[in-house]
């Protein structure tokens, strides 16, 4: 397993990657049309976006040279949040590469990320009904605050787990 920085050419492995996921992971908590009409173009062309300059900080986990997941993250994106400068935005794996370490290895890598900018103490939102939820607890994450989101027409539960430390 290799983790390594993003690069533009990535775009298609990380949204194929990040589809799986959500489909695997999500199934049964988001309405099954919105997960069925996940558009890999669309995914494809939001992280094009998001892999240019100035954007996200991404890494992304490789096996065989296929990219298996990804985790990205840069300054803070929501104002209520004030005091937690940054934001781990995601951190997905295909349902193959968890349980082996690698979701600690990007997370790992994005923290230190975060921290190297200076945008430590930071943030991660998880939807509550996620089952892997108490992974950012085990890596440290205390709860700070619960709002709603709302995905695919459903309102969904989400939490905020905060890393004072930085880890």
């Amino acid at each position: 397993m290799v983790v390594r920085p993003a690069v533009l050419g990535d775009a298609a492995g990380i949204a194929q990657a990040h589809i799986a996921s959500w489909r695997a992971t999500y199934r049964g908590i988001v309405p099954d049309a919105f997960l069925d009409g996940m558009d890999p173009e669309r995914q494809q062309a939001r992280w094009r976006n998001l892999l240019g300059p100035g954007r996200a900080t991404v890494w992304v986990a490789e096996r065989s040279g296929v990219i298996v997941g990804h985790a990205s993250c840069g300054p803070q994106r929501d104002q209520a949040m004030s005091g937690w400068p940054g934001e781990v935005y995601s951190l997905y794996l295909t349902k193959a590469a968890q349980g082996a370490g690698t979701g600690a290895r990007l997370w790992n890598h994005a923290a230190e990320s975060l921290r190297r900018a200076g945008l430590a103490p930071f943030v991660v939102w998880v939807l509550t009904q996620n089952p892997t939820v108490r992974f950012y607890e085990h890596m440290g994450g205390r709860r700070l605050m619960e709002r709603p989101v709302v995905i695919g027409g459903v309102e969904l539960p989400e939490v905020a787990y905060g890393f004072a430390d930085g880890r």
